[in-house]
């Protein structure tokens, strides 16, 4: 006979299963989702069931109280730089028979701090009051409790949820994420949550992932952590995921670093940091004390043995914990691991100078000048102070501004250049292809360089819209100057030849509109040409020509170019629009 709700709490009578929360760039398991079960083969083994029972006799609060013990209670293992997602529904924290101290004191039995849980806020009953719910989730911050809102995309977990309660991550719904290699719909929302993410510092958990076209997807996306049954299946001990997984997600981020390659250097946070000093996670507090004593360190990164981040120091912090009533007897001699902060901001090597300021930027004011680290392939490379961010940001973004087209603000030709380099080094497989207008001497002779500029304008942007619309990440556009474009795409062969196609069909669908109604309804107009005779012209057509593959043949950008003007003549010698791609 099944127990009844009352038995199972008087026995608790939970299990607790452990999913890993995953790092979509390095592999490693930033966390875990404690997720808890009634007695096997029983009707309340579903945690809904057990809540609903729970609810029905109005024993939310036992209920809830016993999932959080059992799930703190029987961690085993966890990292000082990982965290454990605790689920909560926001009903329970308004209770006022709610004992507030008691989770802090089970973390202090089992060696942990609230740095290491993030209260997941489940989406079972709407929030009605704010303010009221705010001020309790307020009390739990201040504790350095971390918040999660679960489901966002599905019921009560909207918009108004997030911006009240300021969570430090969210949880995207699973039939998001589900099919959204297939879904360009879902796509643009979780591109819409990652555009919200820079400006906000909140970190995206892509939930449910469950197979590898799926990972993929969101690896491309730049979606910060995953979970779901691809990547493990909930587990009684917290294990890392398969190495096999580890390698997949490492090899999807060489992969898509092809994206790195269409960036200009200068756009890169990397090569603004010096290698600096860190510490070992295992060093003493006097030990790191004496480190700022003897250098102007605004701040240390700690890294265990594999060269991996797990958190900050700032002089400032660890001078006012030593120096507080009981802080050089409590501190000394612990590790540093003990006090390190572990909510702060890490970028890697080949993120944009304009998104780490963002990002810097919009931290909390308390952590506004904290030292931003960056990373190399998932390891410790260095660190950069928000005074340096700020400097450089000036100049660069002076620099930038040279480089750009003035016209369409499109990479110009020394950004080109570079870019021609690394593909010509890399070899990727990839699509080099030039694009220019026919018979555009005429057409700036009869509707004037104005119409001239605004024609080019247009094609740029059908460009532009055409190929980040396919390869948002994996291809580079430059206008190195007057009629001529280059772009580069990453694809296959077939699907270069597809897009080209798709640019000039949008670009013949919106030509009429560069003509006057005479000129388009004849098909030509009449003009001088280079030899001074005037004649017929047809009306302005595109030439695109470019190379497949193999450009290891060609020792520099200039051969490459040579090459590419005798596909532009083919290209030319063809009436009307024309794609040759070798």
């Amino acid at each position: 006979m099944d127990k009844t709700i009352f038995q199972i709490i008087h026995d608790e009578d939970i299990s607790t299963l452990y999913q890993p929360i995953v790092n979509l760039i390095t592999g490693e398991t930033m966390g875990y989702e404690a997720l808890s079960r009634g007695p096997e083969w029983s009707q309340f083994f579903s945690p809904l069931a057990l809540i609903e029972e729970a609810d029905r006799h109005g024993l939310n609060y036992e209920i809830e109280y016993l999932f959080r013990k059992k799930a703190i209670n029987n961690v085993q293992g966890l990292k000082s730089n990982q965290r454990l997602f605790i689920n909560v529904n926001p009903k329970i924290l308004k209770l006022d028979r709610i004992q507030k101290g008691e989770t802090r004191r089970m973390l202090v039995k089992k060696g942990m701090n609230p740095t290491n849980i993030v209260l997941e806020l489940t989406e079972r009953s709407m929030i009605s009051d704010y303010n009221a719910f705010n001020d309790i989730l307020n009390y739990y911050k201040e504790q350095d409790y971390k918040i999660a809102i679960d489901d966002v995309g599905a019921g009560y977990s909207g918009l108004r949820t997030i911006r009240e309660t300021q969570p430090h991550f969210i949880k995207i719904d699973m039939e998001l994420i589900r099919n959204i290699d297939q879904d360009t719909i879902k796509e643009a929302m979780i591109k819409a949550f990652l555009n919200f993410s820079i400006t906000t510092n909140i970190r995206i958990i892509a939930e449910g992932i469950e197979t590898e076209n799926e990972l993929t997807k969101l690896i491309e996306m730049g979606v910060h952590y995953g979970q779901g049954y691809f990547l493990q299946r909930p587990q009684k001990k917290l294990n890392n995921i398969r190495s096999d997984v580890i390698d997949l997600i490492k090899s999807k981020n060489t992969s898509a670093k092809d994206m790195h390659l269409f960036k200009d250097a200068k756009d890169m946070i990397g090569p603004l940091v010096n290698p600096t000093s860190f510490a070992l996670s295992h060093i003493s507090c006097d030990d790191i004390k004496k480190k700022f004593d003897y250098n102007d360190f605004e701040g240390l990164t700690i890294i265990d043995d594999k060269n991996k981040p797990l958190g900050i120091v700032m002089r400032e912090n660890l001078l006012s914990i030593l120096s507080s009533r009981y802080g050089l007897s409590l501190y000394t001699k612990k590790k540093i691991s003990h006090i390190m902060d572990i909510d702060f901001l890490m970028v890697d090597y080949h993120t944009t100078i304009s998104e780490v300021s963002t990002k810097a930027m919009s931290r909390d004011k308390s952590k506004l000048y904290d030292i931003i680290v960056v990373t190399r392939q998932g390891e410790y490379y260095g660190t950069l102070s928000i005074n340096s961010l700020l400097q450089h940001l000036i100049t660069h973004e002076t620099q930038i501004a040279k480089e750009l087209n003035p016209l369409t603000r499109l990479p110009g030709n020394i950004i080109i250049n570079r870019v021609l380099n690394d593909i010509i080094l890399y070899n990727p497989s990839c699509a080099t292809v030039y694009l220019d207008f026919d018979s555009f001497k005429p057409y700036n002779d009869i509707y004037g360089f104005e119409s001239g500029d605004q024609f080019i304008k247009r094609v740029s942007e059908i460009i532009v819209r055409t190929i980040k619309n396919e390869l948002p990440y994996n291809s580079f556009i430059g206008h190195i100057g007057g009629d001529d474009f280059i772009f580069i795409l990453e694809t296959s062969k077939e699907k270069a030849l597809e897009i080209c196609q798709e640019i000039i069909d949008k670009f013949e669908a919106s030509k009429a509109r560069f003509f006057s109604k005479e000129d388009f309804e004849k098909g030509y107009i009449t003009a001088f040409d280079r030899d001074g005779i005037m004649r017929n012209h047809s009306l302005t057509t595109l030439s695109i020509s470019g190379i497949y593959n193999n450009l290891d043949r060609f020792k520099t950008v200039e051969e490459l170019s040579k090459h590419m003007t005798t596909l532009k003549k083919e290209a030319k010698s063809i009436e009307g629009n024309a794609i040759v791609i070798t």
